[in-house]
């Protein structure tokens, strides 16, 4: 099915709508991610390109029209709406999966209670089916193919990025938006507090680096300029240093010849690999829940873990070994209390007299 060219200044104006613009800034709010508002967005755009082709009028108008009508009228909102998603071809030349299609149903069902319509899910289910979500396994990475990644980057500020996204399992906005301030260097191992106004889930974390990396992260700081807000690029919007980096990232996928398309359109290697990696690897060596909360993610009974600070960085230690990318791998630390605690009570003095010598120089 050809898809209707809308003027972009009749579109403009669409969007423009207090009820689009409220509802495009609830979906931002809601996980605290440009990514989410992107792909409400991206749902509001083709239902207004289905309005204007199926009943000659913009989506604002439509849901307008329907206000005051039987349920069954504006059900069969929906269903056209659907049959619309069965013909329709993505921009990859592939039809719109079902996983997408029950996501963007989902959206249009939130965007009609906004404007008013007393809709339940129940009443969506029992007038559309949706067959299975397609699942498409991507490239399981290994630490041989990341330290592959880290070299083959161009920049030292990219190769440091890879390692926090790889070593840690941040989130690529989480990582982007850090500030010199939120990190520990007198802690062992150093540490980075993530702030809640940052994070997807709108809550704060402590997380660790290795040594590798925590020792790139302390160049990159020393070196900032001050007319850069961020570390990891010159400009000031997190979201176009997350597109160059992306870019880089599969000009190197190219190079060593791991670029690949799947059939949902998407790369077998994304940004969002390094944080899968991490998950695995944390998850197999020392467990699934030290992995889920280690990288933000809620999971069974997760209201009820509460380890303390010093446990968690004990077992990070016994990870360390294989998150480390470029160094010779560390030594796995013994598994003796005593000498972990004495250890840690060592670098700390170190990092103290550093900081102390730093500041009698000034």
């Amino acid at each position: 099915m050809m898809e209707v060219k809308i003027p972009i200044k009749d579109m403009k104006k669409t969007f423009e709508n207090k009820s689009i613009v409220s509802f495009l800034d609830d979906a931002y709010a809601i996980s605290n991610s440009e990514g989410t508002r992107d792909q409400y967005k991206f749902t509001l755009y083709s239902v207004n390109r289905f309005c204007i082709k199926h009943y000659g009028t913009d989506m604002v108008q439509h849901v307008l029209s329907l206000h005051g009508k039987p349920i069954e009228e504006i059900l069969e909102f929906f269903k056209e709406y659907k049959r619309y998603l069965d013909t329709k071809i993505t921009r990859f030349g592939n039809p719109t999966f079902n996983n997408s299609k029950r996501i963007q149903i989902s959206i249009l069902k939130k965007y009609s209670i906004s404007c008013g319509f007393k809709i339940h899910q129940e009443d969506i289910e029992d007038c559309i089916t949706i067959g299975r979500k397609m699942r498409i396994k991507k490239y399981p990475l290994i630490n041989k193919i990341v330290s592959k990644i880290i070299n083959e980057m161009p920049h030292f500020e990219f190769k440091a990025l890879t390692i926090l996204l790889a070593g840690t399992g941040m989130r690529k906005t989480e990582a982007i938006t850090l500030l010199p301030s939120d990190f520990d260097f007198t802690s062992h191992p150093v540490s980075i507090h993530l702030r809640a106004s940052i994070t997807k889930t709108r809550e704060d974390r402590i997380i660790y680096l290795t040594k590798e990396c925590a020792e790139m992260m302390e160049q990159l700081i020393n070196k900032k300029p001050e007319t850069h807000h961020y570390l990891f690029g010159k400009s000031s919007n997190h979201r176009q240093i997350s597109e160059t980096y992306g870019k880089s990232l599969r000009r190197v996928l190219k190079k060593i010849e791991l670029y690949k398309k799947l059939d949902n359109g998407f790369g077998q290697i994304t940004v969002h690999s390094f944080r899968q990696f991490f998950r695995t690897f944390a998850g197999h060596l020392i467990s699934r829940d030290f992995a889920e909360s280690f990288i933000g993610h809620r999971f069974y009974l997760s209201e009820y873990e509460n380890m303390p600070e010093e446990e968690r960085k004990k077992i990070f230690l016994k990870l360390e070994p294989h998150m480390t990318f470029l160094e010779p791998k560390i030594k796995k630390p013994s598994e003796n209390p005593e000498v972990i605690e004495l250890e840690r009570q060592l670098t700390e003095i170190q990092n103290k007299v550093k900081i102390i010598g730093n500041r009698l120089l000034v």
